[in-house]
């Protein structure tokens, strides 16, 4: 159970009785009560000073970490509500999966808490042993269940939040729990229609039997993911959301505090504010990498960086490339750039093509590309240069013709860093010399 207590605000003792009801509902919850009687009343006084008195009692019961704020006053509420809302938006859980995105895991992760996220989210038990040994000591959530005794054990040694999603990780957890002597604070998974982890919506028994003989596991969240969100069917992401909260609340009713409920990613968390609930787990938005037309101004955060390794001068007529499928058609010339396939330049995600509509769709993406003649380039200095023939594991080849290039020139590439080889070293803008390379291994940069 999350221990954090609720807050009630009011100008006076007139929330008393909204107190009382939250007790008789909400027995097992500790309660904060600001009653404001030193300015109150509040109806006697204009909106923007209602805004004021309220902004301060919130920013009061945050201090004191309560979990929840409940406005008790009709004239607060009318006032400051909305304000409260957008100003003290939900607890953001900054995800940090798969080195930040290829940004960079440690340096990303304390950006991301001095920005005020609450907490931080891995894939990998190695991502979160990471994070430890850099002395980050704010709350992790594991995305995965631990499969293994000593996956469970690591939940234990790194302070970590589980998740959990079945009868095998609450078990795992409960022992290693035992072995330790201590409790482990758990997240309940639940899988509302994304066929990936979780306890189905009917399966709210076979949960709370799980549950019942796993006396260590502390029960502080639960969250499931949306399979629409990205693609804004707002029918999938509604019928997802009913699931999600029905079950949450029967799994109250049945006795279990549920704690935290988180539900939208960053693509929910954009285009459904419904979803946001609790909290929200935010990823790819840090990072500019949406899947969708962007509108809120995000922008992509990295780029490859490499060298210009030779130029010279081809004449028509020459190959350039594997297979002899590229051949100047005049006096060319050409750079040399070192970079290719080993560093995840040219890499690109696999296509899912389950159904008809989505080939047609990459067809036609494929036949508008040709069409208009969409090549890869370059930036080298302030100037665009085009790829000649295939790309290679190890370099490619730039007509450069007339272009001022020379060898050891920087050609900044436009690579998501997601793809970036994690043996590339990330350098943030404007990061010192000290702490540049802290996420990974020796060569190019990402910048």
């Amino acid at each position: 159970m999350d221990q954090r207590p609720v807050g009630l605000l009011d100008s006076g003792l007139g929330g008393i009785s909204v107190l009382g009801e939250a007790l008789r509902q909400l027995p097992n919850e500790d309660y904060v009560y600001y009653g404001d009687t030193a300015n109150a009343p509040y109806g006697d006084k204009t909106p923007e000073e209602v805004l004021g008195l309220v902004h301060q009692a919130v920013e009061r019961l945050i201090e004191l970490r309560c979990k929840a704020i409940v406005i008790a006053c009709n004239t607060a509420t009318a006032a400051g509500l909305a304000h409260a809302q957008r100003t003290f938006p939900v607890p953001v859980i900054g995800v940090v999966k798969c080195d930040a995105y290829g940004t960079g895991l440690l340096p990303v992760s304390r950006i991301l808490l001095e920005e005020g996220v609450s907490a931080l989210a891995v894939l990998h038990f190695r991502e979160a042993e990471a994070l430890r040994c850099a002395g980050i000591g704010a709350p992790i959530l594991m995305l995965t269940p631990a499969v293994t005794p000593a996956q469970a054990d690591a939940v234990l040694r790194l302070d970590l939040t589980a998740s959990v999603d079945g009868a095998q990780s609450c078990a795992l957890l409960e022992s290693a729990a035992e072995r330790a002597g201590r409790t482990v604070p758990v997240h309940l998974m639940l899988d509302t229609g994304f066929g990936r982890y979780g306890w189905l919506p009917d399966g709210t028994d076979a949960l709370l039997r799980d549950l019942k003989c796993c006396s260590r596991l502390r029960v502080e969240g639960i969250y499931s993911h949306l399979q629409d969100a990205y693609t804004a069917r707002a029918a999938g992401v509604g019928r997802q959301l009913a699931l999600f909260t029905s079950t949450a609340d029967a799994l109250e009713r049945a006795g279990l505090s549920v704690g935290t409920r988180h539900l939208a990613a960053t693509a929910a968390a954009l285009r459904f504010p419904e979803t946001r609930l609790d909290a929200v787990r935010v990823g790819s938005a840090f990072y500019g990498l949406l899947p969708f037309a962007d509108k809120w101004g995000f922008c992509p955060v990295g780029h490859l960086e490499c060298e210009v390794s030779a130029v010279k001068r081809l004449p028509a007529g020459h190959n350039v490339g594997y297979g002899g499928l590229c051949r100047t058609k005049r006096e060319t010339t050409i750079a040399v750039v070192n970079a290719g396939h080993v560093d995840g330049w040219g890499v690109v995600p696999v296509r899912d093509s389950f159904r008809l509509r989505d080939r047609l769709r990459y067809l036609k993406a494929d036949l508008f590309s040709l069409w208009r003649d969409e090549r890869t380039f370059v930036e080298i200095g302030a100037q665009r240069f085009p790829l000649l023939g295939r790309f290679t594991m190890s370099n490619v080849i730039v007509d450069v013709t007339g272009g001022d290039v020379r060898p050891g020139d920087i050609v900044r590439i436009e690579l998501a860093p997601t793809y970036a080889s994690g043996w590339v070293p990330r350098v943030l803008t404007g990061e010192s010399e000290e702490t540049a390379g802290e996420s990974s291994a020796p060569s190019r940069g990402v910048g």
